[in-house]
Parts: C-alpha cells; structure tokens; sequence
C-alpha cells in the first residue's frame, strides 16, 4: 500500500467531556479556511497523482485497530466539495481584465525616467526565498528535500 496515501492532518480543539480523552470536537469541525485550504491541498496532489484522489477520513482507516483515530469530526463533506469545485472554477476561469485592473492599483509601482517622460511600471510581487532544512532523507526510491519558506516554521517536502 505505500504510495497509495497521501495523510494530511488539521487542527481540530477537542474537549475532554466526561471521557477519559479529549473526546469531543467543535461544530463546525473546521473553518472555511480550513477547508479551502484542504480543497488545494487535495487538488495538488490529484494533480501529481495523475487522478483524482480518493478521500477517506482516517478513522475510517484505523476500524479495528485499538485506540484507533476518531478524526475528523464534523467534517462537513460537502462543504468541501464545494470548495473543490470553486477551485477548479477559479484555475479553469480566466482573470477578468477588471480584476487585472484592479490588482495593479494595488500592486507597488515604481517610478523610472525614460527619455524625458515618467513612467510607472508594476513590481511583481517579490518570489519567496526558500531553504532546505534536510537533504539526507530517502523514501527507498529517491531523495526527499525538506525545505520551508525563509522566516517561517511550515515545512513541505520536495
């Protein structure tokens, strides 16, 4: 089976109740945000993957073993399938030209002096630096890069 998963945990506070375990979780079980984010997550790694995915909830996957995960509770299903398919609608759809417009307003300029006339260019956002924090890792088949975005503590692997 390895190569067939792909295990993404999220945050999810629990409570404790009258269990012996933090047994209880929130409703809703995630944000929006949470979701969205899932939604891309899930998307990338379709996309790598070649197909679509299939989803399964983990303690679907722990059935029988003891003290196996209960997570995630109340997952709102198609709450993220809703988010999949904007997503999808939001890759598929061109950008508007009013929605160009309207990001460089926004967007820093910088000023330059051309042959006696000012002009005013848009400066891309600037590309995020990113480091290797191990490179001596392996999943039998090929070398595995841990790296983060500089400044920050998230890690992804490569």
């Amino acid at each position: 089976m390895k190569g067939l998963f792909l295990h993404h945990e999220m945050v999810q506070p629990r409570i404790k109740g009258a269990f012996s375990f933090a047994a209880v979780g929130p409703t809703p079980g995630f944000t929006a945000a949470q979701i969205d984010r899932l939604a891309v997550c899930y998307l990338a790694a379709s996309l790598r993957q070649g197909t679509f995915m299939i989803p399964a909830f983990h303690c679907v996957l722990d059935q029988g073993i003891r003290d196996g995960h209960d997570d995630p509770q109340n997952f709102d299903l198609f709450q993220w399938a809703g988010s999949i398919e904007k997503v999808l609608a939001d890759i598929r759809e061109p950008v508007s030209p009013a929605a160009v417009a309207a990001a460089s307003a926004s967007a820093p300029v910088a000023s330059t002096h051309v042959s006696g006339v000012e002009a005013e260019a848009t400066l891309p956002p600037p590309t995020p630096l990113v480091e290797t924090v191990r490179a001596d890792l392996s999943d039998g088949k090929r070398k595995i890069r841990v790296q983060r975005i500089k400044g920050t503590t998230a890690l992804f692997q490569s």
